[in-house]
């Protein structure tokens, strides 16, 4: 180990491109063979949706990428806004007790540039103000910093640059030791829906997975492996059926609960959850979304806010873990390097590691808080399997962590 430094990321890998194979390789060009952990979200990520692959197979492509170890962000944080998904991920790769650095990718042509920009105040009064006419994070954002200078804001115009900030944040507040780790981002813009040569973003990709005609143009774009895995298991008609179970599945769900017990399901407000029943049915999710959607609430808002709806119980609302904290370190997958890193979070971690999921975890972990986001995860789990024509069999239970042997 380098130093003894060891890198997090945080991730999705919907799914693993070359781009960040990519931040992988800038990563040991800057510090050497450093073990790198990654923190990747489970079965449902941020856009607000149900993952491409489960959470094992995308531990696997990172593993075979030269991730040495994998743990779960709990689905409390990766189904809700940026600012939770990174305070999530920098508190749990912090609870490792053994990450040194935090890599992360921006836009920003001088990426140290986005640290001092992370240290300028921001009037949350004003932010929620401006979030309330419909405008989008990162415009409301812009008017509400004072004194920016007409790069910065631009700066803050680019989604990656804006999820930087939230990591700079995050750090700053939960763990200033952690060294920051600004890398440049290639390729496509993240919302680019268009394939480029190689380093093409996700939304490319997965535009293309649900066109029948481009297909094959993914090749150059995602490592063999994963390339075979798509081939496989990701056709325009399995996608068709997965958004025909999840409009039947919500729209079971928001015929049957009144509205305040979606207010306890999801993060909707007083007003939004009256708006999102008289929705429902709707023939499909694309109509649900528009329905429902305003200048106030954009598209991937409501995503997350119905994906919360579906994965909620009366024992387990997602509502209430809003201020929960990471309780475990759920390990995915891991290689030799990361079986070592393991053994070093024996002594370090400042939560319990969780490799194999028995009957009895409540009772070894009884806290209300440990129990609330282990479920939901489970629930997110069970609810995937679901959506992907699977029958439910508690996965989390029986699956053990994926393990790669590396020289």
């Amino acid at each position: 180990m380098s130093k003894n430094y060891c890198v997090g990321i945080t991730t999705e890998y919907n799914p693993f491109h070359k781009g960040h194979k990519y931040q992988i390789d800038s990563i040991r060009e800057r510090l050497g063979p450093v073990p790198i952990i990654a923190v990747m979200s489970g079965n449902f990520v941020q856009r607000g949706a149900p993952a491409l692959a489960d959470k094992w197979t995308r531990a696997n492509w990172a593993l075979i990428s030269g991730v040495d170890l994998v743990i779960e962000l709990p689905v409390s944080y990766s189904l809700r806004s940026g600012m939770y998904f990174a305070q999530g991920a920098v508190r749990t790769l912090a609870a490792t007790g053994c990450v040194t650095h935090l890599a992360f990718g921006c836009e920003a042509t001088q990426p140290e540039q986005l640290l001092g920009l992370s240290q300028l105040s921001c009037d949350d009064q004003l932010l929620r103000a401006h979030l309330s006419t419909g405008l989008s994070y990162a415009a409301a954002l812009v008017l509400s910093i004072p004194g920016l200078t007409d790069a910065e804001r631009q700066l803050l115009k680019e989604p990656n640059n804006i999820l930087a900030l939230e990591y700079l944040k995050a750090l700053d507040k939960v763990r200033p030791a952690i060294q920051p780790l600004p890398l440049r981002r290639r390729g496509s813009s993240h919302h680019s829906t268009l394939l480029g040569e190689e380093l093409s973003s996700g939304s490319a990709i997965r535009h293309a997975l649900a066109a029948s005609n481009a297909k094959s143009k993914l090749r150059s774009t995602v490592p063999p492996q994963v390339y075979t895995w798509l081939q496989r298991n990701i056709s325009p008609e399995q996608l068709a059926q997965r958004e025909e179970r999840l409009i039947n599945l919500l729209n079971y769900r928001l015929t049957h609960v009144s509205a305040p017990e979606l207010q306890k399901y999801c993060d909707c407000s007083e007003g939004l959850d009256n708006k999102i029943l008289s929705s429902a049915p709707a023939s499909s999710y694309d109509e649900l979304l528009e329905s429902i959607k305003s200048k106030r609430y954009p598209r991937t808002r409501l995503a997350r806010l119905l994906c919360q709806s579906l994965i909620s119980s009366v024992a387990c609302p997602f509502a209430a873990t809003a201020k929960t904290r990471p309780q475990y370190l759920r390990v995915l997958g891991l290689s030799n390097v990361g079986r070592t890193l393991l053994k070093t979070m024996k002594t370090t971690a400042k939560l319990p590691v969780l490799t194999k999921i028995g009957r009895d975890v409540y009772l070894q972990h009884p806290a209300k808080s440990f129990r609330q986001l282990l479920q939901l995860d489970m629930l997110a789990t069970d609810t995937y399997a679901t959506l992907c024509g699977q029958a439910v069999s508690h996965q989390d239970y029986t699956t053990s962590p994926v393990y790669l042997e590396r020289e």
